[in-house]
């Protein structure tokens, strides 16, 4: 089996984006959390490094703040 995960980020890059799904497109949203607030509802371990292409193509959403 393996691993799926709505959330990623770009190599170096500190921000760590969760997709949504709409229709059949997608909308990043950065989430803007401190490492023990992101902590609390989601796993380091899922979230996915991607290139800086891949990071920029899907369409940016709102920011979502604890």
């Amino acid at each position: 089996s393996f691993q799926t995960s709505n959330l990623y980020r770009s190599l170096n890059d500190y921000k760590v984006y969760s997709l949504e799904e709409i229709d059949e497109t997608a909308i990043k949203h950065h989430l803007n959390l401190t490492a023990e607030e992101f902590e609390k509802e989601y796993d380091w371990n899922g979230v996915f490094e991607v290139n800086k292409e891949e990071r920029d193509y899907y369409r940016e959403g709102r920011v979502i703040h604890s």
